[in-house]
């Protein structure tokens, strides 16, 4: 059994594991079969009202002027959801590299009773919790492991990263903190009494670098496990993301494209070179590649419709190695993003037709290769961004602006596979950090106004406001017991058939991994 651990310090002592935290006891694991009589079961999950006590604690704490309902049981967690976050902040690992995180992921789950699968996906960790009802469906919940190649510059925090160059400087140890204190929630007694259907603790490899989402995908998370997990194949699937564009107490839920498609080129270029002062007889690489990148960013501008969306950005350009010699090779590399495929291969078929001008025009000969798969964009389902929307306002029950819902952004997000295969919805949660931060914050106010510091994604200096935790961890509780309490005849789910602008792009191979897919590592 897990010891109950101190709540004086919030700063890890030891990188070889995360501090322990304090738990419900095990789930039992016996599962009711779907013939046994049940009892009538409630129209929709209602959360437990909360104590005068801890609704006062929580006012406290958010500093709002609507109510904020997270129940007693989420906020009884919140010294050790912040503990779990910092040890991941203060030891983070890279893509493919996640090793101890994931050996520490999977221990904390096997704590809670859950049966738990190693090395899916290369490093990833799948846990399953079943609920006491084997009458309901399976829900997938992913969180991403992986931490950036940037060097964390915020000295002022002592959980700070201990690792040169290697930094979670995009929120990825917030998002596991908040799934294994939703699997802690779940496994409860009353909760899992109240299961139908089991709940799907997908903990992926590198999302940042290597779109681990598709190989574990390929090595079956998705499918029925009948050997180790002893689950079905997962119905819905389910994650979110710290946002730091957004204040605290935002979410943004979106039907549609929420985030785009993204592929990587590298075009070379080869002409003939010589000496500086004699340029005829050569062919120019420098002069080639020049008018390369600039006919490359015409492409939005003149060959897609004003109301379409594409980013074409040539992010590196390498030509030349002496003043006074006329360079003979070169080469470029870039993004492009995309919201649907007819984009996209309207994009490819002008790149090609540029290097072929250009071939042309200067006598050199231009290769064009794209060094890995492309991710699809991020398409949510209709009705599970509902279900998500639903889950919301049982947090934020007097704001019906919490949800924004008309958000689109051209970063991309490996989820997009997933969202491929199953219905599901992907959604932010805001953490910006409020400009009067701190433990001991006095001057807060709650309106659109709110001065808020965006401590950007994929920075040295990326920060969030902790506060966030808790309001993820109460919408994940929220979304899986509607989805789960009741049989799975009852529910309404989302099918495939639903999401309309499902997209797939399954015909590249990488080359090489799979290179950053947010905000801030393209230029």
């Amino acid at each position: 059994s897990k010891s109950k651990a101190s709540t004086s310090s919030s700063t890890p002592s030891k990188a070889s594991a995360p501090p322990k935290t304090s738990s419900p006891s095990k789930a039992a694991a016996t599962v009711v079969s779907s013939s046994r009589p049940t009892e009538s079961v409630p129209a929709h999950y209602e959360p437990e009202k909360v104590p005068m006590d801890v609704r006062q604690e929580i006012e406290k704490l958010f500093h709002t002027s609507y109510p904020i309902h997270i129940t007693k049981d989420v906020f009884d967690t919140k010294a050790d959801l912040i503990k779990l976050r910092r040890y991941f902040h203060a030891n983070p690992e890279l893509s493919w590299q996640e090793v101890q995180t994931a050996k520490n992921i999977a221990s904390y789950c096997e704590s809670l009773g859950l049966a738990t699968k190693k090395n899916v996906g290369r490093t990833g960790v799948v846990a399953v919790l079943h609920g006491a009802h084997s009458d309901g469906e399976c829900i997938a919940l992913r969180a991403d492991m992986d931490a950036l190649p940037i060097q964390e510059e915020n000295p002022h925090i002592k959980y700070q990263s201990r690792k040169a160059n290697v930094s979670h400087a995009c929120g990825h140890d917030c998002h596991m903190a908040i799934l294994l204190t939703v699997a802690r929630i779940l496994s409860g007694p009353k909760y899992v009494r109240q299961l139908h259907g089991c709940v799907k603790l997908i903990f992926q490899p590198a999302e940042e670098g290597g779109g681990g989402a598709k190989f574990m995908i390929d090595d079956g998370v998705l499918d029925a496990d009948d050997s180790q997990l002893n689950c079905p194949a997962v119905d819905q699937v389910y994650g979110l993301h710290v946002w730091s564009y957004l204040k605290l107490g935002k979410i943004v839920a979106k039907s549609g494209a929420l985030m785009a498609g993204s592929a990587h080129f590298e075009i070379r270029v080869r002409g003939v070179g010589g000496h500086g002062a004699e340029p005829k007889g050569t062919s120019d690489t420098v002069l080639a590649i020049t008018q390369l990148c600039i006919q490359l960013h015409s492409i939005v501008s003149r060959n897609l419709s004003a109301t379409d969306c594409g980013v074409v950005t040539v992010g590196t350009m390498r030509v030349g190695a002496a003043p006074n010699v006329i360079a003979e090779d070169g080469s470029v590399t870039g993004t492009i993003r995309f919201l649907n495929t007819a984009v996209f291969e309207l994009i490819q078929q002008r790149i090609q037709s540029i290097c072929r001008g250009i071939e042309l025009s200067f006598g050199v000969t231009v290769n064009v290769e794209y060094r890995s798969i492309p991710y699809p964009p991020t398409v949510n389902h209709a009705k599970n961004v509902q279900y998500v929307t639903d889950a919301v306002h049982k947090v934020f029950p007097a704001n019906e602006n919490v949800v924004v819902s008309n958000l689109t952004t051209m970063a991309a997000e490996d989820f997009s596979f997933y969202l491929n295969e199953r219905p599901g919805c992907y959604f932010f949660v805001g953490c910006g950090v409020d400009e009067y931060e701190g433990d001991d914050a006095k001057n807060m106010d709650d309106g659109d106004d709110k001065k808020v510091k965006i401590y950007a994604h994929h920075t040295p200096t990326f920060r969030v406001d902790e506060r966030c935790l808790l309001i993820g961890v109460q919408i994940m509780v929220n979304l899986v017991m509607e989805l789960l309490s009741k049989p799975k005849q009852v529910n309404n789910t989302a099918q495939n058939e639903d999401a309309t602008d499902m997209i797939q792009i399954n015909d590249f191979k990488p080359n090489e991994q799979i290179e950053d897919k947010m905000i801030g590592n393209d230029s």
